[in-house]
């Protein structure tokens, strides 16, 4: 018989093989413990779970997602282009649409932008929008200038 590190191992496989803990004593041997049946205590064969399928296993969608998702591919439809790979809607256009292109075309103007113009374009708080910048000017290797005026703080990108 398997020894076990403490009791607690011990119960839990007597539990597995089948016996209730009232019908097994947990004794200690050697360097461990094992279990044995009291007065010649049958275990009862344990209990098989049915396996579900794998259609089960998966939670139904809810609406919210469906609809989530419905709206995602519409707002972006892709196209396979000539090379063979799916170009979405917004890269076709040439068009910067993501938010972190708007800002960055904001910042590259001469007298840069408002932290409240940033976030009015960009709909991100002012600390999402000091985090981006943060960020990017270190990843891009950005002279990211900052000039405060009357309580306002304006950014630019220098040269």
């Amino acid at each position: 018989m398997k020894t076990y590190s403490n009791r607690s191992n011990a119960l839990r496989a007597a539990k597995t093989a089948g016996y209730k803990p009232d019908q097994v004593e947990i004794v200690p041997e050697g360097n461990g413990f094992i279990y044995q049946p009291i007065g010649g205590v049958v275990a009862s064969p344990p209990v098989e779970k049915p396996k579900k399928p794998a259609s089960a296993k998966r939670k139904p969608a809810t609406t919210k997602n469906l609809v989530r998702r419905s709206l995602a591919r519409s707002a972006n439809p892709t196209k396979k282009a000539p090379g063979g790979k799916a170009k979405s809607a917004r890269a076709k256009s040439g068009k910067g649409g993501c938010k972190g292109d708007i800002v960055v075309g904001m910042l590259k103007k001469g007298k840069g932008a408002t932290v409240q113009a940033l976030c009015k374009a960009s709909g991100w708080q002012a600390h999402s929008l000091r985090a981006f910048l943060s960020v990017q000017s270190k990843k891009q290797r950005w002279k990211l200038k900052r000039e405060r005026v009357g309580g306002v703080t304006t950014y630019r990108i220098a040269g």
